[in-house]
């Protein structure tokens, strides 16, 4: 193994390298995933969180442009669903690696399993306060590679309310090496 340059590999340790080697291209230096994708929205209540939080409306055909950028202590993705523009920021803290997306802190930890790279959700933070798990978004995350095309799929659900959003699909990647 060369010097680590990701916070992902900081955060999986060897398993890192035991995922598809299209996933360990993606998360190096500086990626861009683009493609067309889904966006699905729940009911009216899954509505209303996702227009308080300014998420992608609803389309079965989104356009979708990823520029990523990893270093050994963050991964900042730069998200533009057709106009909307959705930014998050994940750092590794203590065994979690944390996406920060506005006044959110998702705490995750990445899994490779078979190839793919899951996120099991652990806990969210609101402004820094830890939400009850009963009122807190649940989420479910994967990469993986197909055919030898990137997949992803992202689902975030809440009691009472069921599906808040999901979007996935398939995309391109180009990534620029490092030396």
């Amino acid at each position: 193994m060369s010097k680590i340059k990701n916070v992902l590999e900081v955060h999986m340790g060897k398993h890192f390298y035991q995922l598809a080697p299209l996933l360990q291209l993606a998360h190096q230096g500086e990626s861009t995933l683009q493609g067309t994708v889904f966006v699905r929205r729940g009911g009216f209540l899954a509505k209303c969180i996702c227009h308080l939080f300014s998420f992608p409306k609803e389309n079965e055909k989104t356009r979708l442009i990823v520029r990523c950028q990893h270093t050994p202590t963050s991964m900042r993705w730069r998200r533009k669903f057709d106009a909307l523009k959705m930014e998050s920021d994940f750092t590794q803290s203590g065994e979690y690696l944390v996406e920060r997306l506005g006044p959110l802190a998702l705490y995750l930890k990445a899994k490779e399993r078979s190839g793919s790279l899951e996120y099991d959700f652990v806990k969210t933070k609101f402004l820094n306060i830890p939400l009850p798990k009963f009122i807190g978004p649940n989420i479910v995350a994967y990469e993986k590679e197909e055919d030898g095309q990137y997949r992803f799929f992202v689902e975030v659900t809440m009691a009472f309310v069921g599906t808040v959003i999901s979007y996935g699909g398939k995309l391109e990647v180009l990534a620029e090496q490092e030396e």
